[in-house]
């Protein structure tokens, strides 16, 4: 499970503070006391018939981005989750603006910067049997301007 650390320096010294991401996944193995989904690197209790056809849980345990008043957990196979940037409370699943469509809307955790536009670039993925739908998505740097998709 993904955990977001936060270091903040200023005239008074430096501050530290910590959060697991509230994903889904984190919130029922807590309340279970166990394992209730699969992963990718493990699987949940029941052997190969209680994990075959599940697909892996979004942990958001990969990377890190600052949207523009948000920070974003990020993981390769889903959504990313929204966290305050001054608590590192989690908000929840973010399409990007209703940029991530269908069931996984997947956001990829390794976008670039783009210095020349101010901007994160990435791609995402929407698979819809039988094709699987590759999206370039351009994160604008201010609030006025949207996430949008550049093919």
């Amino acid at each position: 499970d993904g955990m977001v650390v936060a270091f903040a320096i200023d005239g008074d010294g430096v501050r530290f503070k910590n959060r697991f991401v509230r994903t889904e996944h984190y919130l029922t193995t807590t309340a279970a006391g166990r394992m209730v989904k699969r992963g990718f690197a493990y699987q949940r209790p029941g052997g190969m018939r209680a994990n075959a056809f599940r697909l892996p849980a979004n942990t958001a345990n990969t990377n890190v981005m600052i949207g523009q008043d948000r920070l974003l957990a990020l993981w390769e196979g889903g959504r990313p989750h929204g966290l305050d940037l001054d608590t590192l409370n989690t908000i929840g699943m973010c399409s990007l603006d209703g940029v991530l469509k269908g069931p996984i809307g997947a956001y990829s955790a390794h976008y670039t910067y783009d210095a020349t536009t101010d901007s994160r670039v990435n791609f995402g993925f929407e698979p819809y049997f039988p094709r699987l739908d590759l999206r370039h998505i351009r994160s604008a740097p201010s609030r006025d301007e949207k996430v949008r998709r550049l093919r």
